[in-house]
């Protein structure tokens, strides 16, 4: 422009500059809350100063001077107001940014609801703007105020119209509901159709083009979806797509006459044809290549951090009142710290929300603080009874046999002890008789889990040293574990008053007790409930206990346990447990571990040590048991008496 005194000159400068500009701002939309500023300042300055004056030139050239001096134009090519130039410039070239930067986090994941536009109002003022600066697009393109003004303005409004109407039909047949935004768009998508023709077309055509290019619009938008071209304002739909159907439009309805071309039907549709896919060739290919070729040196898309929180901050430190305050709420969710208050704008809608949010934090604060002190308390009692279960398990444990008393008795022997909680309700007792050459083991599971099943533990010690008591006392009498069991259910139920079913107290266990006598390798077993599992000559054996509890207010008070007698004539290896490692849970189906599964274990493992053979049952329960929970407590005791030759 130096040296150029032409108002007319300076005043279509300014003219196409917004063109450019126009064409150049269309690609922002597409691309936005992914692509870097200085990606976009890049492209801008590319789109800017080469793809648009070069399209431009080939379209437009020498229409100032009412010359055809553009490679297409001189064939007949018509674009009068831009719907190639512009809008299809435009389009394509965010169709390329788009491929290249690639769709926004969570655009296109499956179950995840679709990203909502900021604000529907905020977009119907945007594109009612729109509409009316089109006026200045289409109607200045004459580059005149003349007769042809008028209808060119009807004809831009009428597309409009029509191309707002089909989308917001189109929707609420298709999506059963008319949609806003895509009914904004199709007002866009019949201007971008009309801009081409406005001035050759009749009315009834101008609402035809918009129609059709609504139709697109829509069609467009669900192709893009189907292969995941995340386009953020359907700029390629709008602009892309409607300004190719804009173009091409002129030979389907431009009054020849008014054309000026000279060229038939055929001749017009071909140039239109031709200038389209060279449009596309030169936004969509040149853009495309472009970006590849600076994607490594220059950072296109923002990081992930940078794109979730937002580029108004990140990219441009451009915070608002809401996000400020959202901000100071997310760091107090985070941090889990509700003391301090969030600041109030003055004056302001968002002010008014943080104020009575801060109304909320006060009352919140008051209800923490007695939640807090309540917590201590209720801590604070915790930790005493804690404290008590933990002293009453080092009680516990101080009453079980040392296994001296195994080792001074047994060829090879493991005792497996895991109370579900932290005390339990079961218990074994070791006894040894030196002048009788007999050691006795009771094996007994109580009522219950923790703390009651430990205190019914504790009784049964006691009993047990009133039974021991008189046998030391009588160097007569023949122990029997049949008598033992006896005794144990009269006392338990005489301490407890459990005689009378009017009883609050319902306490007492499931059991075994073996006698074994080393002088006439003799094993007596009496059981109430628990078996006896007995490994001789590579077969094992169950010896079943009584069908009867031992304290309960049901048992008979002077039931009679069954003896079982075994003569150790061979190496033997008895086992004894309580139902906790048989009834575990799991295996996936969740049944219980049973009798039969322990059997084969205990069978196919009986030959290694007795300290193997603990590390396996320990891990098998482990294994079947998987993410259940404990079933109940576990004693397991096993044994194994070798042959005196």
């Amino acid at each position: 422009l130096h040296g150029v005194n032409s108002a007319n000159l300076f005043g279509f400068f300014v003219f196409q500059a917004m063109f450019c500009g126009t064409a150049t701002t269309i690609l922002s939309g597409a691309i936005s809350e992914r692509a870097s500023f200085l990606g976009y300042l890049i492209l801008a300055v590319f789109v800017s100063c080469l793809v648009y004056p070069i399209f431009g030139r080939m379209a437009w050239g020498g229409a100032i001077e009412a010359e055809t001096v553009g490679w297409l134009n001189q064939q007949g090519f018509v674009d009068f107001a831009g719907s190639s130039v512009v809008h299809s410039v435009g389009g394509w070239v965010a169709l390329a940014a788009i491929m290249v930067i690639g769709p926004r986090i969570g655009r296109f994941n499956k179950g995840l609801p679709p990203i909502q536009g900021h604000s529907i109002p905020m977009s119907t003022i945007g594109v009612i703007i729109l509409w009316f600066g089109w006026i200045g697009f289409n109607a200045g393109s004459t580059l005149a105020m003349n007769n042809a003004v008028p209808k060119i303005l009807l004809n831009t409004n009428t597309a409009a119209a029509f191309g707002g109407l089909t989308t917001l039909i189109l929707t609420w047949i298709l999506m059963k509901k008319p949609n806003v935004p895509h009914i904004l768009n199709g007002v866009l998508a019949g201007l971008v159709s009309i801009t081409a023709s406005c001035h050759a077309v009749e009315v009834y055509q101008a609402a035809l083009i918009g129609v059709i290019g609504g139709g697109l619009y829509l069609y467009s938008c669900h192709i893009l979806e189907k292969f995941e071209i995340d386009d953020v304002v359907g700029a390629v739909p709008v602009h892309g797509v409607c300004g190719f159907w804009g173009t091409l439009a002129v030979a389907f309805f431009g009054n020849s006459d008014l054309l000026g071309t000279s060229l038939n039907f055929e001749q017009q549709l071909l140039i239109q044809i031709m200038g389209s896919i060279l449009c596309f060739i030169l936004a969509f290919g040149g853009t495309y290549f472009f970006l590849l070729l600076i994607k490594g040196i220059v950072a296109l898309r923002v990081c992930k951090e940078h794109e979730v929180q937002g580029l108004n901050v990140t990219e441009h430190d451009a915070s608002t009142e809401i996000l400020d305050l959202l901000y100071s709420m997310e760091m107090q969710k985070n941090n889990g710290d509700f003391s301090e208050q969030v600041y109030v704008e003055p004056n302001t809608e968002v002010g008014q929300i943080a104020s009575e949010y801060n109304r909320v934090l006060v009352k919140v604060n008051e209800e923490m603080n007695i939640s807090l002190e309540a917590r201590k308390l209720v801590e604070l009692e915790h930790k005493k009874t804690t404290d008590s279960i933990n002293y009453s398990s080092l009680i516990q444990h101080s009453i079980l046999p040392d296994n001296a008393y195994f080792k001074n008795n047994f060829s090879d022997f493991f005792t497996i002890w895991k109370p579900r909680d932290v005390i339990g309700g079961d218990i074994y007792l070791f006894n040894e008789f030196e002048e009788r050459n007999e050691c006795l083991l009771m094996v007994i599971d109580c009522t219950g889990h923790g703390v009651p099943g430990a205190f019914v533990t504790m009784l049964v010690k006691a009993i047990e040293r009133q039974v021991i008591g008189k046998i030391n006392q009588d160097p007569n009498i023949e122990i029997s574990p049949a008598w033992i069991l006896g005794y144990f259910n009269k006392a338990i139920k005489t301490l407890l008053h459990q005689e009378s079913e009017k009883s609050k107290c319902n306490a007492g266990f499931d059991g075994g007790i073996i006698l074994y006598n080393k002088n006439k390798n003799l094993i007596k077993y009496s059981g109430a409930e628990l078996p006896l599992f007995l490994i001789q000559n590579g077969a094992i054996e169950v010896i079943k206990g009584d069908r009867h509890s031992v304290g309960y207010r049901s048992s008979d008070f002077d039931f009679i346990f069954k003896e079982h007698e075994i003569i150790i004539d061979k190496d033997s290896y008895i086992y004894l447990t309580t139902d906790g490692y048989i009834d575990q849970n799991g295996g996936g189906k969740n049944f219980p571990f049973s009798k039969s599964r322990l059997k084969e274990t205990l069978l196919n493992n009986h030959k290694k040590s007795f300290a193997k053979q603990k590390e396996i049952l320990l891990q098998i329960n482990m294994d079947y048991k998987g993410q259940e929970e404990t079933t109940d407590d576990i004693t397991f005791v096993g044994l194994k008496i070798e042959t005196k030759l």
